[in-house]
């Protein structure tokens, strides 16, 4: 026992490390969490942790959406590369299941006394990128062999603090529940700095999804009624979600007819490329509702040579990726996608609003959050985005059992 718990000392370190380092390293989240995961997962395993413990739920929907991502080669334009990314996609999902492992398994009495690394090594990587943004990235400078004369935009630094804002509601419930402070006071200025350095850093950045995040989820960490009601709550939230999701081709071109130029008017909104983002929505909703049962394919947005669209503010012929996951999948996939993703938004709003106290308010709020930030930003299926997500939910599973009553430890 001795050796695990200090096992899980060092995992933790390590763990809660991988956000600063995206600071500067954004990349290192498309492995970082997979691989200390795996690496995690054989050290339990090998001294005694259970192995029928792997998450089934999450097999089913990792399993399930590489299954689709590969067989969406049979109807792709291009099928030799849609079952490559695919097959890629799916091992990167699967091997997600080692990190949830690991979480799960650490050592709960050490979990409870090193979890105070979580939000000291978060505080960091906003100091970090605070500093950067403020001083010219030096530190990023150096790593990647930038010259001081060459340009550097500040946007390098955005999907770092877009991690650090993600992490930030549990980092809160991990101090708010005495897990990293014991007294009070010291609790309430570690607080007070911590949210301190992180609204620097976004008042420095132009990360404007992530500015969006932090109110957004600090609104939702304050008020959310955590375990009271949670089958009504499950309905309005699980009900809303699924009819976003179905509705949002149309919604889309709703969007951009009435609303795209408003837009331009807003600094923030102008600044943030609001406009920009709502046509290529309205373009892909358009595409992707020309094959509305099986969508066109993995990725299937990044082999599209010109789309059929005004270039009013995005004046590029084509797109990467719809910068929203629910067109995405509506793209890519069509209803065959849309469905069971809603199945897995209720399946994931049941299991959050189930969870009571801090523990429930921090996940609900990264939940909720990640959402958002798929919603307007990141391509669904970029490996930086699926590491990101599969961190956090094992970092959702570490807040809730170091907030759950003690269980038998095996």
């Amino acid at each position: 026992m001795t050796t695990r718990r200090d096992f899980t000392f060092y995992y933790v370190l390590a763990f809660a490390a991988l956000p600063l380092i995206s600071v500067l390293v954004p990349r290192v989240m498309a492995f970082g969490p997979v691989l200390l995961g795996l690496a995690g997962t054989l050290y339990l395993l090998r001294n005694g942790a259970d192995r029928r413990g792997f998450s089934r739920p999450y097999l089913i929907v990792a399993g399930g959406a590489g299954l689709l991502a590969c067989a969406s080669a049979l109807w792709a334009d291009f099928p030799a590369d849609v079952l490559e990314k695919g097959f890629l996609t799916a091992l990167l999902l699967l091997s997600g299941v080692f990190t949830l492992y690991a979480a799960e398994h650490l050592d709960r009495e050490r979990l409870r006394a090193c979890a105070w690394l979580i939000p000291v090594l978060l505080l960091a990587a906003a100091a970090v990128a605070a500093f950067e943004l403020a001083f010219g990235m030096p530190i990023y400078r150096l790593v990647h062999g930038v010259g001081p004369d060459e340009r550097l935009y500040t946007a390098v630094i955005n999907r770092g603090a877009v991690n650090t804002v993600l992490c930030l509601f549990a980092a809160l419930a991990v101090v708010q529940s005495g897990a990293a402070f014991e007294d009070r006071k010291h609790r309430m200025v570690f607080l007070a700095a911590l949210l301190g350095m992180v609204f620097l850093m976004l008042a420095l950045s132009q990360a404007q999804v992530a500015q969006l995040a932090f109110v957004a989820g600090l609104i939702v960490y304050t008020f959310y009624p955590a375990g009271r009601a949670p089958g009504i709550v499950f309905m309005i939230l699980a009900g809303v979600s699924c009819a976003l999701l179905i509705l949002s081709p149309w919604l889309a071109q709703w969007m951009f007819a009435h609303l795209a130029a408003e837009t331009q008017n807003l600094a923030w909104l102008k600044s943030g490329y609001a406009a920009n983002r709502m046509e290529i929505w309205d373009m892909t909703a358009r595409y992707a509702l020309q094959a509305p049962l099986t969508g066109h394919g993995l990725d299937a947005t990044r082999y599209v040579e010109s789309f059929d669209h005004a270039r009013l503010y995005h004046r590029e012929a084509g797109v990467l990726h719809p910068h929203n996951f629910a067109l995405q999948i509506w793209t890519d996939f069509g209803l065959l996608g849309v469905l069971p993703a809603c199945a897995v938004l209720a399946y994931l709003f049941r299991r959050v609003c189930a969870v009571a106290g801090i523990g429930g308010r921090a996940v609900m709020a990264m939940l909720l959050t990640v959402l958002l930030v798929a919603a307007i930003s990141y391509g669904l299926w970029q490996s930086h985005w699926l590491g990101v997500m599969i961190y956090l939910l094992a970092l959702g599973r570490i807040v809730m059992r170091l907030n759950a009553p003690a269980p038998t430890e095996g």
